[in-house]
């Protein structure tokens, strides 16, 4: 324990709970595929299974506080993070089920630079030019991989496919940097009881659409139950809950960064396993977006640290 809390104090302490966070999450897209379920479905279980999962942890982990962590789980800010929780998980779920999973993962790359739009906004935090330079290549490359020929089928009318999964992972992007910047600015914010609520959230708009929708209530048990429930039981709680964590070392933006791990390696893991290769066009699309993003993650690296703190 000593080690640990010797090691906390070091300043590559968040950059190394950033990247394990990220890691567990690269092959989360997989189990959603294997899950053969439809976005309600998944986004069902996967808000259910994280929110049983974290509720039983922040019991045990923080039951000497529970009065206060919950006192500060209803202040405004750590309601808005819930919010976004609940909002990504929609946005991502939409996206997966119905575009391409690299387009997806491109758009949820973006969110460094979205945390480090919101902490200038919220925080004051100035935002230097090069990250706008660097913002503009990563959705030129975005308009790369969603540019499709005449013709193409719509997946919602007036879009097609790639479009639709380049406005739902950038969506679920923006959240997600919104989300990491107000963990950041605030930590008190229980980050347990946070997500939890998000994914409760999540389950409950996904069973309150299929009974407004008259959607068959007996098909949500339907597909691979054990592969949906390994996502949002444990892959979900274990990244987001250290991705969370690791705003209280180091700055939002960096620890968003580490998405990229699963920009890169979601799609590769898509393919090994349900053979869904990317296109040519999203894999030169998404090298600008992820070439941009590393740019700029060697770029901040080099900043002085007060300016990355």
């Amino acid at each position: 324990m000593t080690f640990i809390t010797r090691f906390s104090s070091h300043p590559f302490y968040g950059i190394a709970v950033a990247f394990i966070g990220a890691l567990i999450i690269t092959p989360d897209t997989v189990f959603m595929r294997l899950s053969e379920m439809d976005a309600l479905q998944m986004l069902f279980w996967r808000g259910l299974a994280m929110a049983g999962v974290l509720f039983g942890a922040w019991l045990i982990v923080s039951r000497g506080s529970l009065r206060e962590e919950t006192a500060n789980f209803l202040r405004p800010r750590a309601l808005l993070v819930t919010l976004c929780f609940m909002l990504s998980a929609i946005a991502f779920t939409l996206g997966i089920a119905s575009a391409p999973v690299s387009i997806i993962l491109f758009g949820v790359a973006c969110a460094p630079l979205f945390a480090a739009l919101f902490s200038w906004l919220l925080m004051s935090e100035r935002t230097p030019p090069l990250t706008y330079l660097f913002m503009t290549i990563a959705m030129t490359g975005i308009a790369v991989a969603v540019y499709e020929p005449a013709g193409s089928a719509p997946v919602i009318e007036g879009m097609g496919p790639l479009a639709t999964g380049a406005f739902l992972g950038l969506s679920a992007g923006a959240c997600i940097g919104l989300s990491f910047s107000l963990l950041r600015s605030d930590n008190s914010i229980p980050i347990l009881l946070i997500n939890c609520g998000g994914g409760l959230l999540a389950a409950a708009c996904a069973l309150i659409f299929a009974l407004v929708t008259g959607y068959p209530l007996q098909t949500l048990g339907t597909g691979d139950l054990p592969a949906i429930l390994i996502s949002g039981g444990i892959i979900l709680p274990a990244s987001f809950f250290l991705l969370g964590y690791a705003t209280r070392f180091t700055a939002a933006a960096n620890v968003s960064l580490f998405m990229l791990l699963e920009t890169v390696l979601g799609p590769i893991w898509v393919w090994l396993v349900v053979d869904e290769r990317p296109t040519n066009q999203m894999i030169i699309g998404g090298g600008l977006v992820v070439a941009s993003l590393i740019a700029y993650l060697i770029w901040s690296m080099r900043r002085p640290a007060a300016q990355n703190s």
